[in-house]
């Protein structure tokens, strides 16, 4: 916890001063309901802990039923279910208690349990790791490495056991799930040493068995197969995969009537496992029961839902008709394998060679579908269509080069060719080479008048900004066709880049009275809404569009956008990986999702974004930045400075840039970094006055005073009204210990710029730490405040003197006009302020303030662990435990939190699960304050 009550002075007004957050509002309030919910609660948590789990469901439905946000209950609720096997009422719970706010160390591994449960293996992949604790992690990648080996891409399944054994190296699971990999895949070699080092760790382990008597099995060796399956079956009976293991060796050494009971077992329990249904019929057939055995086999083929085509194999054209029926009935899979047998016997058929790529992109296999063309290139190249699909799939695989090379040898073949400019225009498109697609218009299809031209030159004069050309166009093509919508609301977006919002929607207002059911119309709508921050509005109607049109790019990233700038991040960041699905090499879903991450703090997530962007784009600087930003958030500097160095390498010759880059840098403390960038600013431009005073900040911060003075002193008299000039002259007295010189330096900077609100911070902490000014302080504070009484800044950083001087009347008078604006970014800071001030003369008062912080950062679990532990304080114990477990629901590796809820526990009467709190606490690497009192309260027990 980081309680309010735990802060001193200096670190209350250092909040107050630094940092301006906007989180969702929470009701905190405790209701009779929510104390009857968190009673319920730990009935269920007693019941689990027992594995009375119906009894434990039912505490907590009732839980829920009193308080439907009740973090931990639903925690609980989503566990209770995945063991109940009610796996989407699992998922639905664990979800929601993301969305609320809950650590994923405490949500991802139930949640992937459950996606494991419904064979939805993309989501426990998709599923991140980066956040939760090191134990967590290895049995995530367990889980994933499960999931890629169903998906059938083996190079993740490796990787993701070697990321479990690097975190647990002797693990059993782990080892003998990469064994079993390298076995299925031909490598016996390493799945023989597996199995040795699996041996020595524990050669009685069912799993270790299994997999010697699998190496024994695949080398033919059934009698020594066979001695550790039974050691295997004898340890875990209820395992499948061993039983399957025994049946089959069993039948290949003809025990059949040992197979039988194997087999009969596992029936008994699983009647539809498929791979027992294959057993019991081969030992049908071997005994000879033959009406049984074909019994067995014909609920094996219903139950695979597999059919005999013997007849087509035979017959080319049949198959061609079938595949063709299929594709037309949009059942790809089968149109497929038809059409693969036909095009083996006819391998030049044209019309089979699109049907088939076409299936392939349909079935979103975009690769397949071009290494399918790409075997067919001697006929692919002769069909211009063809060809255009080809180029169109190297384009989506940004493989643009190839495009180009292949629209050069079709230039040879087919000559010049309108089509194949437009794919030129199109490849340069998707290079964002926007100018040199124009150019290649202008050169070669200038003079053509046709619409399908005019709108793709009106989409370049787009891209190249020339909002204006793009206008005269469109409004060429709406004389000939006034009615035509599609120009109409091409229109509206070009009218929307000129700011031109009015004008926009009364021709949306037009073609919705016109097509009242037009999408384009419709989500241009939306996007107005958004553009005039309608943001609610917008969010619904994109939510109504992406129903009509599913996979549309466009509208998830509008709803995304709509919703991050409601803050709801959560929301945000899916509808951002929905809107990635469909991105089509587009980076913005990228892009989008790293500005959530790190608005959720989530920074490791971003890099990993960040990393597949630059990938993509390589040496984009936008990205290179994003990286060192998150670097130096993350104290990385090493990594950082090789960012930041890289935006050196391409900015060296742009003095702003420069700027720019050696502020970031400054900011970082890669101080020597952001020398170099800013003297190379100076050399190319060397009257560059921001380079200078930038320069000039460096050294003071750096200590370096003699070279900050040389510049300081040739600023101050060619730059005397230049209040970024006298702010650093004042910080190099300051450094001097001048501090008389240095107060005047300040305020000629303040009177220069009112609003300069670094001066009167720097004012104010000569007031406070050096007892300098503090007369003339009050007085210039005052007169900003009559003067602009919305300045709230200047009135918050009066009312932290006060309150850091003990002038708490003062203070609070101050905080109390605060407290009445609206909008204030940093009231919950106000409100924590006000609270510790009435902590000692009215701790309901100081409560009531805590509660009002907790409504404005209603996600923070710094502030329910606050309130928790007032509420302890107060001997409310049950209502205070309600709190302290919504906390530990948002941030379980906190051992303060844990601290707190072990006091509750004792409190309560509740002393072996206190033990159990205050154990985790005291084991905990982090050296929180209240160590000594945790240790002390165990020793007690």
């Amino acid at each position: 916890m980081v309680s309010n009550l735990g802060l001193n002075v200096s670190t209350k007004i250092l909040f107050m001063v630094s940092l301006l957050l906007m989180f969702t509002c929470l009701p905190t309030a405790a209701q009779p309901s929510e104390a009857q919910s968190s009673d319920n609660y730990e009935k269920a948590l007693q019941s689990f802990s027992l594995e009375k789990n119906n009894e434990a469901h039912i505490h907590l439905k009732n839980a829920l039923q009193e308080n439907p946000k009740n973090l931990a209950a639903k925690l609980l609720l989503g566990k209770v279910l995945v063991i109940k096997r009610e796996t989407d009422a699992a998922i639905d719970e664990l979800n929601e208690a993301i969305v609320l706010g809950a650590d994923l160390n405490l949500v991802a591994l139930t949640l992937a349990k459950a996606y494991m449960q419904k064979n939805n293996y993309e989501k426990v992949i998709d599923l991140p790791f980066t956040v939760l604790t090191e134990n967590n992690k290895f049995e995530l990648f367990l889980l994933q490495a499960v999931a890629w080996q169903n998906l059938k891409n083996i190079d993740k399944t490796l990787e993701k056991y070697n990321l479990a054994l690097a975190l647990q190296p002797e693990d059993i699971r782990a080892i003998s799930g990469l064994a079993s990999l390298y076995m299925h895949h031909g490598d016996i070699k390493k799945a023989q040493e597996l199995a040795i080092k699996l041996a020595t760790i524990n050669p009685e382990d069912p799993l270790s068995l299994h997999l010697q008597g699998q190496l024994h099995q695949q080398a033919d060796e059934m009698e020594l197969a066979l001695v550790f399956f039974e050691r295997a079956y004898k340890s875990s009976p209820a395992d499948p995969y061993i039983s399957r293991s025994l049946a089959n060796v069993y039948i290949a050494l003809n025990d059949y009537d040992k197979a039988r009971v194997i087999v009969n077992g596992i029936l008994k329990e699983t009647s539809d496992d498929p791979f027992m249904m294959l057993l019991n019929a081969r030992l049908f057939s071997i005994n000879n029961e033959n009406e049984l055995a074909d019994n067995a086999y014909n609920n094996l083929i219903q139950k695979l839902t597999l059919l005999p085509r013997s007849i087509l194999d035979q017959l080319p054209q049949l198959q061609y008709v079938s595949g063709l029926a299929d594709y037309m009935m949009g059942n790809y899979e089968k149109a497929r394998k038809h059409l693969q047998v036909f095009l083996a016997q006819e391998k030049e058929s044209i019309k089979t060679i699109v049907m088939l790529a076409d299936i392939y992109i349909k079935q979103g296999e975009t690769y397949q579908a071009q290494k399918f063309l790409e075997k067919n290139i001697l006929i692919t190249e002769q069909n211009l269509p063809m060809s255009l699909m080809l180029c169109n799939l190297y384009i989506k695989g940004k493989r643009i080069h190839r495009c180009d090379m292949l629209i050069s040898d079709l230039r040879k073949i087919h000559g010049d060719n309108k089509a194949l400019v437009l794919m030129q225009i199109k490849t340069l498109q998707a290079l964002k080479k926007y100018p040199q697609a124009l150019a290649v218009f202008k050169a070669e299809l200038a003079d053509n008048s046709e619409e399908k031209i005019k709108q793709t030159v009106a989409i370049l004069y787009i891209q190249n900004k020339q909002a204006v050309k793009a206008l005269e166009i469109v409004d060429e093509l709406l004389s000939t066709a006034p009615e035509n919508t599609n120009y109409q609301l091409l229109k509206s977006d070009i009218l929307v880049d000129l700011k031109r919002i009015d004008d926009a929607q009364l021709i949306i207002d037009d073609v919705l009275r016109v097509l009242p059911n037009s999408i384009q119309a419709k989500f241009n709508q939306a996007q107005l809404l958004f553009l005039k921050r309608e943001f609610s509005q917008s969010q619904k109607h994109a939510e109504k569009l992406i129903i009509a049109e599913p996979q549309s790019l466009r509208l998830y990233v509008l709803l995304g956008n709509s919703l991050l700038s409601q803050h709801k991040l959560e929301s945000a960041l899916e509808t951002f990986f929905n809107a990635k699905r469909y991105a089509d090499g587009s980076p913005i879903p990228s892009e989008q999702i790293v500005k959530v991450y790190r608005l959720m703090n989530k920074l490791d997530l971003a890099i990993d974004e960040l990393d597949r962007l630059s990938n993509d784009y390589f040496l984009e600087p936008k990205y290179i930045q994003a990286k060192a930003e998150i670097y130096t958030a993350q104290n990385n500097l090493v990594k950082a400075s090789k960012e930041y160095r890289n935006l050196f390498s391409l900015w060296n010759d742009n003095p702003q840039l420069l700027l720019t880059l050696g502020q970031m840098q400054r900011q970082a403390k890669l101080f020597g970094d952001a020398e170099i960038s800013l003297l190379k600013s100076l050399e190319l431009l060397p009257d560059f006055i921001y380079s200078k005073i930038e320069l000039m900040r460096l050294y003071v911060i750096q200590g370096q005073m003699t070279k900050a003075e040389a510049l300081s002193n040739k600023l101050l008299v060619t730059q005397t009204n230049n209040a970024n000039v006298q702010l650093i002259a004042g910080d190099i007295a300051y450094f001097k210990k001048q501090f008389h010189t240095a107060q005047k330096f300040y305020f000629k900077a303040l009177e220069l710029n009112s609003n300069y609100s670094l001066a009167a911070i720097k004012l104010y902490q000569l007031a406070k730490n050096e007892n300098i000014g503090n007369r003339s302080f009050e007085k210039i504070m005052n007169n900003i405040i009559e003067s602009y009484p919305e300045s709230y800044f200047h009135r918050n950083l009066f009312a932290d003197y006060f309150f850091s001087i003990g002038h708490k009347d003062k203070a609070k008078e101050h905080y109390f006009v605060l407290e009445q604006v609206a909008d204030l970014l940093n009231k919950k800071y106000v409100y924590n302020n006000l609270a510790n001030i009435y902590l000692e003369e009215n701790p309901e008062k100081a409560l009531d303030f805590v509660d009002k912080a907790i409504a404005l950062e209603g996600n923070n679990e710094n502030f329910f662990d606050t309130k928790g532990w007032i509420l302890c304080q107060q001997k409310h114990y049950k209502s205070g435990l309600k709190f302290l477990r919504q906390a530990f629901s948002m941030n379980a590796n906190n051992p303060s939190n844990r601290f707190h809820i072990a006091y509750a526990l004792v409190k309560l009467g509740r002393t072996k699960e206190a033990i159990v709190e205050l154990e985790v606490a005291l084991q905990s690497d982090e050296n929180f304050a209240e160590k000594q009192s945790a240790q002390a309260l165990r020793n007690s027990l």
